[in-house]
């Protein structure tokens, strides 16, 4: 018995010793971001709501700077940073990079960074 808790100390140790897994982008500048992202819009945080390991930020646009959006844009991301997700504040305002797929906008970490980088 002793000796399995000894090789379950010495796996956990091991297992302890990897480093963890984060989120990691690519150096861009607002320019690169704007390129690069399909939906790009200034607007204004309305509400955020988190669905298992989702969150869901409802913005209200106020100018589009590249594609097309509905007054009220519901953005997707990760919950978790580690997994770039991004972090919306109620009544925050920001420039907004998306993508969109089978009908929802998300974003990440990796382009909201690049496009409010300076932003009061």
């Amino acid at each position: 018995m002793r000796l399995f808790y000894k090789v379950l100390v010495l796996i956990g140790a091991a297992l302890a010793s990897f480093p963890a897994q984060a989120c990691s982008c690519k150096k861009m500048t607002r320019e690169q971001a704007v390129a690069a992202t399909p939906v790009v819009f200034e607007g204004r945080v309305l509400r955020v709501r988190k669905e298992g390991n989702s969150v869901y930020a409802d913005i209200e646009a106020a100018r589009v700077l590249k594609g097309s959006v509905p007054r009220v844009v519901e953005v997707g991301t990760h919950a978790s940073s580690a997994a770039c997700g991004y972090t919306f504040r109620v009544g925050q305002t920001l420039t907004v990079g998306a993508s969109l797929s089978q009908m929802q906008f998300s974003t990440n970490m990796c382009t909201m960074v690049p496009l409010n980088a300076g932003a009061r």
